[in-house]
């Protein structure tokens, strides 16, 4: 699964907001759904890429299912490029399926749809997060 990040932070606002300053999610929101991300999908087979523009590009393992990938480069739209680019590799390895994507960008949807990949709204991916925070928390899922 590819995550679009900070689409995702904005479109769960409600959820991520309490890591937000001035009004944008930073560095603490991005951590947030990182640590959530990681917990809802620490199971076997799971693969989850977590993408969000940066300026300098980077890829961290946080566990053995989450990696968390910083486009680089400047301007508007550096990752969702990136992610763009990581489904051309894909699709062209012929390793695509099953391959989703969380984000509400109609635009990359569209791209991302062209090459047979899922598009997954970030609504659809809440009660995992929710489950994993309540974990976090000690409260029984």
């Amino acid at each position: 699964m590819i995550v679009d990040g900070h689409n995702v932070l904005y479109a769960l606002r409600g959820v991520f907001v309490e890591h937000w300053v001035d009004g944008r999610p930073r560095s603490e929101a991005r951590e947030a759904l990182a640590t959530r991300l990681s917990a809802a999908f620490d199971r076997p087979g799971a693969a989850v890429r977590l993408y969000f523009d940066g300026s300098e590009a980077s890829t961290e393992r946080r566990s053995d299912t989450l990696e968390v990938i910083y486009s680089g480069g400047v301007g508007e739209g550096r990752a969702d490029q990136a992610i763009l680019d990581d489904i051309k590799r894909e699709s062209r390895a012929g390793i695509l399926d099953p391959l989703g994507l969380v984000t509400s960008d109609l635009k990359l949807a569209r791209l991302a749809e062209r090459r047979g990949v899922t598009i997954i709204a970030p609504e659809d991916v809440l009660p995992w997060l929710s489950a994993a925070a309540a974990t976090e928390e000690g409260i029984p899922p």
